[in-house]
């Protein structure tokens, strides 16, 4: 082989630009990733403490309106705007008992748009508080 084809074939400058190159995108999806499924879950939880709070609120007046639960549900949702929020209290009778049956959901949309095949997603939860 001529001395300059060895030279290239031995060179290894720009290797590490070029690896970077490579590994960076994969990197920065998983990191945004964790970030976008760590904020969902966050707000999944924060939704689940306040219709709790709400149904602990009904349990202990037994006699409060729907309107009544679905506002204290509502100002449980710590660092959330609760006009995005949709909470439902209703009654429901099982074998002679009253519930509680709270709902909350939230269309959660992500902050890195087309990161994820799927652009939106709703988040819901129940609470049902039996009233004594």
């Amino acid at each position: 082989m001529p001395k300059p084809i060895r030279k290239i074939n031995r060179d290894e400058k720009g290797a590490a630009a070029i690896e970077m190159a490579l590994v960076f995108p994969v990197f920065l999806l998983f990191i945004f990733g964790i970030m976008e499924f760590t904020r969902a879950y966050w707000v999944l939880h924060t939704m689940e403490l306040s219709i709790e709070e709400a149904a602990r609120y009904a349990i202990v007046n037994t006699s409060a309106y729907d309107s009544a639960i679905v506002a204290k549900a509502q100002e449980n949702l710590y660092g959330l705007d609760s006009s995005q929020f949709t909470i439902t209290s209703v009654s429901q009778n099982v074998n002679g008992v009253t519930y509680k049956v709270i709902t909350a959901s939230y269309p959660f949309n992500f902050v890195v748009p087309n990161l994820l095949p799927f652009n939106g997603i709703t988040l819901t939860r129940t609470v049902s508080a039996p009233l004594l």
